[in-house]
């Protein structure tokens, strides 16, 4: 291993459409396509790894150095830029809205506040069936 950060396998179908976790857990074939989850010697037909995102987050954060590195777009922000210099520039003027209501707080307030990024091929995590 690179890191100690270990990947965890899970399930999923031969089309790579459903992950058996959760409620699909227990199914025994895709609900989408049919396929068998299980081969006759009780092994899964598919699996993939995931590797985990909290401990890649934590071991980002580890190391002091590595730490400031990471925080130091906050010190890019220039809200009188003529152009946008830091992307999240906008959102660092609103307040955070969950479920209808309005906090009092601002989108990266906090030095402790960050923004992830999610780049899938093909998965839509949000798309609905």
């Amino acid at each position: 291993f690179v890191s100690a950060i270990k990947t965890v396998s899970y399930d999923c179908c031969v089309s790579s459409c459903v992950a058996y976790t959760g409620v699909l857990a227990e199914e025994t074939v895709c609900p989408h396509y049919s396929e068998p989850h299980l081969k006759p010697n009780g092994q899964a037909h598919c699996q993939y790894a995931y590797l985990p995102l909290i401990p890649q987050l934590q071991a980002q954060y580890a190391q002091e150095d590595r730490a400031k590195l990471l925080t130091l777009y906050q010190g890019w922000q220039n809200a009188n830029a003529p152009t946008i210099t830091n992307i999240f520039q906008d959102l660092c003027e609103c307040y955070i809205k969950v479920s209808g209501k309005t906090l009092t707080t601002k989108y990266f307030d906090s030095p402790r506040d960050l923004a992830l990024g999610l780049l899938t091929d093909g998965f839509a995590p949000f798309k609905g069936p």
